[in-house]
């Protein structure tokens, strides 16, 4: 995959993430090479817990993204069927 389309797949994730994730909440992304943690920092400062081992990265940011939806009284926005 070339970087071009792995940036703009990076730029697309995170733009799904700023316009669904519920205010109040935070996200914390750490970039190192090779490698990114993708956290999600609730209303009262805690890393929100999310059992999310058997996605791909995306899978697994989107399924992070419905979880703070959830907890907020919001509908899933990714997976109509997601579950906590």
């Amino acid at each position: 995959m070339s970087d071009e389309i792995k940036n703009r797949t990076f730029t697309q994730l995170i733009e799904d993430v700023c316009e669904n994730l519920p205010e109040d909440w935070e996200v914390e992304i750490i970039l190192r090479r090779g490698e990114a943690d993708f956290n999600l920092i609730d209303p009262e400062g805690d890393e929100a817990k999310v059992c999310d081992d058997d996605h791909n990265s995306v899978e697994m940011i989107h399924a992070r993204v419905d979880h703070a939806r959830f907890s907020d009284g919001l509908q899933p926005h990714f997976d109509e069927l997601y579950e906590p």
